[in-house]
C-alpha cells in the first residue's frame, strides 16, 4: 500500500458534496410524489433518475477526497495529476522539493489570483521524465519540474515542504540500504 506524502484538498471537495446532497434531496421529492399529482409518474421517474446521478456524483467526490496528490510506494513517487493512474517517477529522478507560487486556475477568479504550489525538480538525467500531460486545474509538468497546485491539495506551508523532503531522503536511503 503506497504511503500519503501530499493530500487532496477535502475541504473544497467536501463543499461540491453539499451541491450534490441538495440535488439527491430535490430528486428524492421528486420520486416520493410529495410534489405534483401522484399519478405523474414521469415526475418519479425523473427523480429517481436524479437521485442515481446524484449518488454517483458523490461516489465520484469520496473518490477524490481518499486520492493523494503525492504517494510513494517504496519505489517510485507516485503523482496523481490526471484522472488515471498516478505517473509512477523513479525516486531517483527525484531530487527536492520545494514551495513555489502559481496561478489558482479556479473558474470565476482573477487570473491574477496566486496559491502556494509543489513544486518538484527532477533530475536532468532522468530525461524520459522531463515533460507529461496532466489536468492543468491540478498542476503543471513540464522542463524537469512537476507543479501541484494549492488549489486540489493540503495547506502547503514550509512545514509541509520540510515533511516532503524529510520523506524523500527517507525513501532514498532505505532503498540505498536495501541494495
Amino acid at each position: 500500500m503506497p504511503e500519503t506524502w501530499l493530500k487532496a484538498n477535502t475541504r473544497a471537495l467536501a463543499t461540491g458534496t453539499i451541491a450534490v446532497v441538495l440535488l439527491a434531496l430535490l430528486g428524492g421529492v421528486l420520486a416520493s410524489g410529495l410534489i405534483g399529482a401522484a399519478d405523474r409518474a414521469w415526475l418519479r421517474v425523473v427523480g429517481s433518475m436524479v437521485v442515481l446521478v446524484a449518488a454517483v456524483l458523490f461516489a465520484g467526490f469520496l473518490r477524490q477526497m481518499k486520492r493523494p496528490r503525492l504517494a510513494c510506494d517504496g519505489t517510485h513517487l507516485l503523482v496523481y495529476l490526471s484522472a488515471g493512474k498516478p505517473f509512477p517517477v523513479p525516486l531517483e529522478a527525484v531530487e527536492v522539493f520545494f514551495r513555489g507560487q502559481g496561478p489558482a486556475m479556479l473558474k470565476g477568479q482573477n487570473v491574477n489570483t496566486k496559491v502556494a504550489t509543489v513544486v518538484i525538480r527532477l533530475a536532468e538525467r532522468a530525461k524520459d521524465w522531463q515533460a507529461r500531460d496532466v489536468k492543468s486545474a491540478l498542476g503543471a509538468w513540464r522542463d524537469g519540474y512537476i507543479t501541484i497546485r494549492g488549489t486540489w491539495c493540503e495547506p502547503i506551508d514550509t512545514e509541509v515542504i520540510r515533511r516532503l523532503n524529510r520523506s524523500l531522503q527517507e525513501a532514498k536511503g532505505e532503498r540505498e540500504a536495501g541494495r
